[in-house]
């Protein structure tokens, strides 16, 4: 119950600690939750199930490491804290989702090179089904 409501509090300080590289504890904190009723298996999921297929390689560290926060508040907020908690209860959670979400667009289409890659691909898949 302390880390839910920590997390409802709306302080984007603590929303990035917990989805630093204390992610994991944080995650486990919250498998024993009593709202639920059960013990939860997050980690387990997140570490043998949970990958990055990258189907063009990122080059850019800080656009993976974004993409890798991106997964972690979205399963936070769909899994983790979704089952006891209203909506406005993690507008922050929801905002900072929103502003990663378009930052990392921004950096896809700012690198040319990259963007040139992805339509590669696509093309690629297009001219082997015809």
């Amino acid at each position: 119950e302390v880390w839910r409501a920590a997390l409802m509090l709306g302080d984007q300080t603590i929303l990035k600690f917990a989805l630093s590289e204390f992610f994991m504890t944080v995650v486990g904190i919250f498998e024993y939750d009593p709202v639920l009723g059960y013990k939860a298996n997050y980690r387990n999921f997140l570490l043998s199930q949970s990958k990055l297929n990258e189907v063009v390689p990122i080059e850019d560290s800080s656009m993976k490491q974004n993409i890798h926060n991106l997964y972690r508040m979205k399963y936070l907020k769909d899994y983790i804290i979704r089952p006891a908690i209203d909506e406005p209860g993690i507008a922050c959670l929801t905002s900072l989702i929103m502003y990663t979400s378009i930052d990392i667009a921004t950096k896809m289409f700012e690198n040319t090179t990259y963007l040139q890659k992805i339509f590669d691909v696509i093309n690629y898949q297009k001219i082997n089904q015809n």
